[in-house]
């Protein structure tokens, strides 16, 4: 068979993100809530050693 039969392209997906604001979607946020709680203490963390040093 030659190379023209077979469609080696790769298809292209394009994400998004939505317009304008967005209402906070608890069940998402609960279902990474573990995630969520390191993020922020992360955060909180780097922003407490900035402020010493």
């Amino acid at each position: 068979m030659t190379e023209s039969t077979f469609n080696t392209e790769k298809p292209h997906i394009h994400i998004r993100p939505k317009k304008g604001w967005q209402v906070i979607d608890l069940g998402e946020l609960r279902q990474y809530r573990d995630l969520f709680y390191f993020l922020v203490v992360r955060d909180i963390k780097a922003l407490f050693l900035f402020i010493i040093y």
